[in-house]
C-alpha cells in the first residue's frame, strides 16, 4: 500500500537492516530495543 521507499513500518525498516552477505546484529538488536520502549513505556504507565 505504501508507494515511497521512505514511509515504510518500523518492522519492515529494521528488516531491511540486513545486508545480502552481512547483518550487524549490533545495530539490529538496537533498533529492536528503540522499536519496543513505547510499547514498555505504555505498559508500565498504564498498569495497575
Amino acid at each position: 500500500m505504501l508507494s515511497s521507499g521512505d514511509k515504510l513500518p518500523i518492522t519492515t525498516a529494521l528488516q531491511n537492516l540486513h545486508g545480502a552477505f552481512f547483518v550487524d546484529y549490533n545495530l539490529l538488536s538496537a533498533g529492536s530495543v528503540i522499536v519496543a520502549l513505547p510499547t514498555l513505556v505504555v505498559f508500565f504507565l498504564l498498569r495497575r
